[in-house]
């Protein structure tokens, strides 16, 4: 039981037929805040597994699901699927409506920060209560992409031994310290789920969310490691100078995966923004 307690488990489907899975721990207090987490590129929840287990946020309702084409939710071949922004907004849209019961506060890692500018671009925000951004891509300028941005195109071939091997080599180089063992086997094993052709089909597409950055009208928390190979420190100042109201912090010596480099001062972080959030 990697995460100290058994999840409850749902399968949603999406407006486009698309089988989503999504875990939730429940908290007994009667007045517990629901955090959504997202995982990035080619990941799973399993992602979260320190966030879920760290008692320091056991009094929170958390919520994880797999994005299409991710973990243990459907993967449909169609390059459709995944290179329509609106495809991966109404997905967050079923999985709030589905999974919480007030607006939660939604942690998206990487990748996932388009997932939300999509939604933010579709359904506005006025049912999230705050939005952590950590590494997240909320741009698409030259300058906010590191030397590792390429490693993820190299998890793009269909054949067995180099995907495998594009995989270990990426997560050699994108976080700043040595993960635990077995906690690093995960992440690598948890990558091997998403197939070559969703990885490819989601590369791509244009990351245009100026206005809609410029749009947010809830608390917004930038989490970003000074030595992220993958989204370099000016993706995370973007965020901060055009969010309204956004917060930077910095992480020193982190690379891509703060909440695994840094779990414990992650997930201090995490509470004092749901505790600003819900005063």
């Amino acid at each position: 039981m990697i995460f100290g307690r058994e999840p409850e488990r749902l399968v949603i489907e999406t407006p486009d037929g698309v089988d989503i899975s999504i875990k939730w721990w429940a908290s007994d207090q009667p007045e517990a805040q629901e955090i959504l987490f997202i995982h990035g590129y080619s990941q799973s929840h399993l992602c979260w597994v320190s966030q879920i287990a760290d008692q320091a946020l056991a009094r929170h309702s958390l919520i994880a699901y797999d994005l299409r084409g991710h973990g243990e939710s459907a993967k449909p071949a169609d390059p459709e699927y995944y290179c329509e922004g609106e495809r991966w907004a109404d997905e967050l849209a079923a999985v709030i409506d589905a999974a919480c019961t007030r607006p939660p506060i939604v942690v998206v890692w990487s990748y996932a920060g388009r997932v939300v500018m999509d939604y933010a671009k579709h359904h506005g925000t006025d049912r999230i209560a705050g939005i952590v951004l950590v590494s997240a891509t909320t741009c698409g300028r030259p300058d906010c992409f590191g030397p590792g941005l390429p490693k993820l195109a190299e998890m793009h071939d269909d054949r067995l031994d180099r995907n495998v091997a594009s995989v270990v080599n990426l997560w050699a180089s994108c976080t700043k310290g040595t993960l635990d063992g077995e906690l690093a086997q995960m992440m690598v094993a948890s990558n091997m789920l998403t197939p070559a052709h969703v990885r490819r089909s989601m590369s791509g597409r244009e990351a245009d969310y100026e206005a809609i950055c410029k749009s947010i009208g809830c608390p917004v928390l930038v989490i970003h490691g000074t030595e992220d190979p993958i989204n370099t420190m000016a993706m995370a100042e973007y965020s901060r100078d055009t969010i309204p109201g956004a917060e930077l912090i910095i992480y020193e010596k982190t690379g891509h995966a703060p909440f695994l480099e840094r779990p414990h001062r992650f997930s201090s972080d995490l509470v004092t923004f749901v505790g600003r959030c819900t005063a």
